[in-house]
């Protein structure tokens, strides 16, 4: 199997790959963890692991390419003008925020097992 970049590389710009590969990690173990690992069980984890996975990645795959778009392929006085805005308010952040923390939080909230009562 694939995880982290190998499967879903992401360009640096999000800084990903890592959390990514760990949460690979998670979602196989998931549905393979303490299971006699026939074939029919590894097709169905595998299955599991893609159908948890595949859309979040890929969103966050675009999501970097849009950062590294807005960073590196800018005309200088447009670079210069997102600098300045970036710089002197909470733009960046909400976009963080909105495109990136709000799927994090809501993946994490969908993993029950990781509830504490």
């Amino acid at each position: 199997a694939l995880v982290g970049d190998a499967a879903h590389p992401v360009s640096p710009y999000a800084a990903y790959g890592m959390g990514m590969a760990i949460e690979d990690g998670y979602f196989l173990t998931r549905g393979f963890g303490g299971r006699n690992l026939t074939p029919d069980v590894v097709a169905q984890g595998f299955a599991a692991y893609e159908a948890d996975r595949v859309a979040y990645c890929n969103h966050q795959v675009e999501f970097a390419r849009k950062l590294g778009n807005q960073f590196h392929r800018a005309p200088a006085p447009v670079a210069w003008l997102r600098d300045q805005i970036f710089d002197r308010t909470g733009v960046l952040q909400k976009i963080v925020e909105k495109d990136y923390l709000a799927d994090a939080e809501a993946m994490s909230l969908r993993l029950k097992e990781l509830h504490v009562a």
